[in-house]
């Protein structure tokens, strides 16, 4: 038998590792989506994935360090804007640890575009959602079912180019 059949641990591991965080990001999103809480539980599991994912050199320990930074960061700014300026958070902690989290396997680039996938689908809902009256200005709409699919989004392009 030709020794290509078998996967190697790291290949075993990388895919546990996506496996993993697929499943993280569903039970997070459809979570926040109806309790607008995300579990810390889940946010472990998904950092144990990511440190698996920095073992098997899919990315380096910089730059997933450093992709946890730029999706904890930018998190953390907007939302001290929000609520200085407008009086009420803007995200909530989840979200921020979400994309920290998210930066271990994305790295600061793959972050950005996990945001910019995000932004753009929140906001697409966000305006059916004031347009079709099923929700007001001001209202609170979860945010981590769009950061998850920014997320995956993100991280199928990372590993598929």
């Amino acid at each position: 038998m030709p020794d290509s059949v078998f996967l190697t641990l790291p290949q075993i591991a990388a895919a546990v590792s996506f496996v993993g965080l697929f499943f993280v990001l569903i039970a997070v999103a459809v979570i926040d989506w109806k309790t607008m809480l995300i579990p810390d539980r889940l946010l472990a599991a998904g950092a144990v994935c990511g440190a698996l994912w920095i073992w098997v050199g899919n990315i380096s320990l910089p730059d997933a360090l450093f992709g946890a930074l730029a999706g904890a960061l930018p998190l953390l700014i907007l939302d001290y804007l929000t609520k200085t300026f407008a009086g009420k958070p803007g995200f909530g902690f989840g979200d921020v640890k979400l994309m920290a989290m998210s930066g271990l396997f994305l790295g600061w680039t793959g972050v950005a575009s996990a945001f910019f996938y995000a932004f753009i689908a929140g906001g697409i809902v966000g305006v059916v959602l004031l347009v079709s009256r099923r929700a007001e200005r001001g209202s609170y709409i979860p945010f981590a079912p769009f950061l998850c699919g920014g997320v995956f989004l993100a991280l199928l392009m990372r590993v598929r180019g």
